[in-house]
């Protein structure tokens, strides 16, 4: 759990939005920021919250806990 608070941490402190949603029983996250050359959004999905931010902050490429 604690590596989860870490990333999340570490997400937010950089600026990203963090959005998810569960369809089924597969998750969605969204991270967004936006930056001076333009919006990024990066898009992970997983069968848990923790797989989907993890997913989504690799194409993100920000490293995991």
């Amino acid at each position: 759990m604690s590596d989860l608070v870490e990333l999340t941490s570490r997400l937010l402190d950089d600026g990203f939005v963090i959005c998810s949603e569960k369809t089924g029983d597969r998750f969605t996250v969204l991270l967004r920021r936006t930056r001076a050359e333009g919006r990024r959004v990066f898009c992970g999905t997983g069968d848990s919250f923790p797989d989907a931010l993890a997913s989504a902050a690799e194409e993100a490429e920000v490293p995991a806990a």
